[in-house]
């Protein structure tokens, strides 16, 4: 027995596996080390200075010292997923140049220091879903060129700031699901011209600005769905040269008011969505667009005599006018029903100019718009 657990040790220790002296609770494999559910309530101190992952995950982590990562320099991977922080001090990160991948998620974080990610030229992955931030430093991520993901779904975010991406020019993947986002800025993705893929599904949003997407021309998916849209921007797809996903439902989008939008959309593979069109409702993919017609008032042309009028002598002349200028079309709002209207000039009979008088009137009352 005690040669077979020699023997293991020995394997173990020449493949670089097993850590002798990792720090307790923790446990040790190469340059990993794993805290993970340990029920910490501060990180632990000597943690080996060649440590490249810290899994630090479903703690009691309630805050944390500046100097907790001090002399960690080679660090990639930073977990401090599902604790219980409520802030970050500023310089937490300064030594770990080298950082790569940093998750916070499900936390209770309302915002970050402005400074906070200032030395992570390396970052690539920055997951701050699932807490209970309201807003971000526009310079937040001012350092961070070379990230790739941003995950800042399950928030209470109502705004962004304009500048907060423009200088994320690789970033390919944003998640603002499940926030409380009402508007965009225009020039938020003005810089991102790698993104892929843009989740926004389950926000406020009322509208969307015409260019938000005038540079993001290899973009593929946009997830729209659970917001208060009634239209998209004319041009909110027209720089997209590989698009294929989008999917707008939930909402309560109005046909007609983005037919271009949906003229676009014939290349897509994936549409999800519906849209109204004279409180009918219909698929979006399956719209026709043809069948958008512009709203015109109908228009009543000149008076003009009666075929007859003039030649009637002392009789009843009548002159009419059509609603023909133009004809009033879908959604006309004059004279939508009678075409004709007729007034009495002058009468010999006073009893039979009353008669015509009292049919003409009916006719003319059904007139709906104005006379």
């Amino acid at each position: 027995m005690l040669i077979t657990v020699t023997v293991i040790l020995f394997i173990s220790l020449l493949k670089g596996d097993l850590v002798i002296g990792c720090v307790l609770p923790c446990i040790c494999f190469s340059t990993s080390v794993n805290c993970t559910l340990k029920n910490l309530t501060e990180i632990p101190p000597n943690i080996p200075s060649n440590t490249t992952e810290l899994y630090l995950h479903g703690n009691n982590l309630t805050s944390l010292v500046p100097n907790d990562l001090s002399g960690l320099t080679s660090l990639m991977v930073l977990d401090l997923s599902d604790n219980n922080l409520e802030s970050l001090p500023e310089d937490l990160l300064s030594s770990n140049t080298n950082l790569q991948n940093l998750k916070l998620k499900n936390n209770k974080l309302v915002s970050l220091p402005e400074g906070f990610l200032s030395t992570t030229t390396n970052l690539r992955v920055l997951d701050l879903s699932d807490n209970n931030i309201i807003s971000l430093s526009e310079n937040l991520l001012s350092t961070t060129t070379n990230l790739n993901s941003l995950y800042l779904s399950d928030n209470n975010i109502i705004s962004l700031p304009e500048g907060l991406l423009s200088t994320t020019t690789n970033l390919e993947y944003i998640y603002l699901s499940d926030n409380n986002i009402k508007s965009l800025p225009e020039g938020l993705l003005s810089t991102t011209t790698e993104l892929q893929a843009l989740w926004l599904d389950n926000n406020k949003l009322e509208s969307l600005p015409e260019g938000l997407l005038s540079t993001t021309t290899i973009l593929v998916v946009l997830d729209l769905r659970n917001n208060n849209l009634e239209s998209l921007p004319e041009g909110l797809l027209s720089a997209t040269t590989i698009f294929q996903f989008l999917n707008i439902s939930g909402n309560t989008l109005k046909c007609c008011l983005m037919k271009n939008v949906i003229k676009r959309l014939t290349t897509v593979n994936f549409v999800s969505g519906t849209c109204e069109d004279f409180n009918t409702t219909t698929e979006i993919s399956s719209f026709n667009t043809s069948d958008c017609i512009i709203p015109v008032d109908g228009g009543w042309s000149h008076w003009f005599n009666s075929s007859c009028s003039v030649t009637c002598g002392d009789g009843v002349i009548i002159k009419n006018r059509t609603c023909d200028s133009p004809k009033p079309s879908d959604g006309g709002l004059d004279c939508e029903n009678v075409v004709e209207n007729r007034a009495i000039i002058q009468s010999k009979d006073p009893a039979t100019n009353q008669e015509k008088i009292s049919t003409i009137n009916q006719r003319k009352n059904s007139v709906k718009g104005k006379p």
